[in-house]
């Protein structure tokens, strides 16, 4: 896919200046949905931290990626977002395949790479979650991290196994899905 038309730089634009794709395969948002309302959270919280990308055409833009992040931001009442523009002729076609090509390359982190993230990002879990602390961490994790308290709860409780089995568990899943994708 050609890439020259993308701007390089991210610009904040108006808000009112795009509108949704009516080539997303989503299809409506759930605003009313929980994953939604942690991203509306955390967008109040520390602003767009990943630019939309949109196709700027006749003054308007369409969006091709970020449709989340784009009704949130409208939920919030913000007027201006960051985005990457996209510029000149393209055909729908195009834009199809650079939208399909953008969700179909990301890859989110695993439940392995999720634990090894909190692992290294707190001290504290060195030696281990003591039994008593795994609600405390729990919601903890879940109200800083967005996650759902099932996920915060499954991550826990692998954080408050000893750290030579999680070590192992992390081989073991490397070997058995090599070329590992979580890295470990």
């Amino acid at each position: 896919m050609v890439t020259s038309h993308i701007s390089r730089e991210v610009k904040f634009i108006s808000l009112n200046s795009i509108d949704p794709s009516t080539q997303n395969p989503r299809g409506m948002i759930d605003k009313g949905n929980e994953n939604f309302q942690r991203l509306v959270e955390s967008i109040k919280e520390v602003g767009i931290l990943v630019p939309l990308v949109v196709h700027e055409r006749a003054g308007r833009c369409e969006l091709i990626d970020g449709e989340r992040r784009y009704w949130a931001a409208k939920e919030l009442g913000m007027n201006a977002i960051p985005a990457y523009i996209l510029r000149g002729s393209l055909t729908q076609r195009d834009i199809r395949n650079f939208m399909f090509h953008l969700h179909m390359t990301r890859e989110q982190w695993g439940a392995i790479a999720q634990c090894k993230s909190l692992e290294e990002a707190y001290r504290e879990l060195e030696t281990g979650i003591r039994l008593k602390e795994k609600d405390r961490w729990t919601n903890e994790l879940a109200r800083e991290k967005g996650m759902t308290l099932p996920t915060a709860r499954d991550r826990v409780n692998f954080l408050c196994w000893p750290k030579d089995l999680r070590a192992c568990l992390k081989k073991l899943f490397c070997v058995v899905n090599a070329p590992c994708a979580e890295r470990c």
